[in-house]
C-alpha cells in the first residue's frame, strides 16, 4: 500500500467503528501483525494486510472464503447490541470445541454465537444446540446464542428448529440435564434463548427466528 493517504483515510474509518480489541487480536494475529494501544496507535501499528482486512471487513462489507469476515462483523454487531467489549473471537472450550464468538460474565460464558457463510441447515441447528448443552452445563451464566448468516436459511427451518428436543415455541433451548455436567453452576437458570440473524446486503442484520 504505497499511498499514505489512503492508509490514513482507512485508519480513520476503522476508527469510527469503535472495534473492541478482540476484532484487533484476532485480524493481527491471523496476519502477524504487531498491535499499539488503544485503537488509533494499534490500527497505526498494523501491517498493510491487517489494516485491508479490517477495512474490507468493516467498511467495504466484502465476503472471504473461509468467512472471518463476517465473524468480525457479527462480533462488532454483538458488542454493540449487548454493550460489552468482553467478547472473545475463535474461542477454544474444553470438551465443546471451537466457538465463533463468546462473550463472558464473571469469568463465564454467558452469549455464544456461530457464524455461517452457507445456507443454514437444521443440520446446522442441531449441531449449535449440541454444543448449547455441553455449555450450560459448564456456564450457569450462558442465557442467549446467535445464529448470525450470510446465505440465509432452508425455508423449513423455523418448523424444524421446534421440533427439536429442549426447543419452546418462542426461541428458548432448555437442554437435558443428562451425564457430567448435569448439575448447573450456581443454580442459575436452565433456558437459553436462541435467535437467527441474516445479513442483508445492506450489511444490516435482520433477525429472522423466533
Amino acid at each position: 500500500m504505497s499511498d499514505q493517504l489512503t492508509r490514513e483515510n482507512m485508519i480513520m474509518a476503522l476508527a469510527q467503528k469503535k472495534l473492541p480489541r478482540s476484532i484487533l487480536e484476532s485480524v493481527a494475529k491471523r496476519e502477524r501483525s504487531p498491535l499499539g494501544e488503544g485503537i488509533i496507535n494499534s490500527l497505526g501499528k498494523m501491517n498493510d494486510r491487517a489494516l485491508m482486512t479490517l477495512y474490507k471487513a468493516l467498511i467495504k462489507g466484502e465476503q472471504d472464503e473461509k468467512g472471518n469476515y463476517l465473524t468480525y462483523r457479527s462480533s462488532l454487531w454483538l458488542s454493540r447490541e449487548l454493550k460489552t467489549s468482553e467478547i472473545k473471537l475463535t474461542y477454544n472450550e474444553p470438551l465443546v470445541g471451537e466457538l465463533k464468538i463468546v462473550v463472558f460474565l464473571e469469568g463465564e460464558i454467558s452469549v455464544v454465537a456461530d457464524c455461517i457463510t452457507s445456507r443454514v441447515t437444521s443440520s446446522d441447528a442441531e449441531g449449535f444446540l449440541s454444543k448449547l448443552k455441553l455449555l450450560k452445563g459448564k456456564h450457569a451464566h450462558l442465557s442467549r446464542s446467535f445464529i448470525f448468516s450470510s446465505a440465509g436459511y432452508d425455508d423449513d427451518l423455523a418448523e424444524q428448529l421446534n421440533k427439536m428436543e429442549g426447543m419452546g415455541l418462542n426461541g428458548t433451548y432448555t437442554p437435558a440435564k443428562k451425564g457430567r455436567f448435569s448439575g448447573l453452576l450456581g443454580g442459575g437458570s436452565s433456558e437459553v434463548t436462541i435467535e437467527l440473524y441474516e445479513e442483508t446486503e445492506g450489511k444490516k442484520m435482520a433477525k429472522v427466528y423466533p
